[in-house]
């Protein structure tokens, strides 16, 4: 796991496996934003390659997930730099 992680964002995949709800993976895709910005993607696919690194198949489910709606989201946010009409 990489030194430089965020706490909460640890604290929410930790926390989060099994029985996890789209309400969560969606609130964990925001907070991973929050934090890193255009860089989540790369954060939560880093989280997940370590995951299945470790052989917990569920947490790296659960990341899958999570990075699939970072994604989604980054896709609907506005370019940088520009204004709402």
């Amino acid at each position: 796991m990489n030194d430089d992680t965020d706490p909460e964002a640890e604290e929410f995949f930790a926390d989060t496996v099994g029985e996890t709800s789209e309400r969560d993976v969606w609130a964990g895709a925001n907070l991973l934003i929050e934090n890193y910005g255009h860089d989540a993607p790369l954060f939560a696919a880093m989280r997940a390659d370590d995951w299945l690194a470790r052989g917990d198949i569920a947490q790296y489910r659960l990341s899958k997930r999570i990075l699939t709606a970072v994604d989604e989201l980054l896709m609907m946010a506005p370019p940088a730099g520009t204004r709402p009409c």
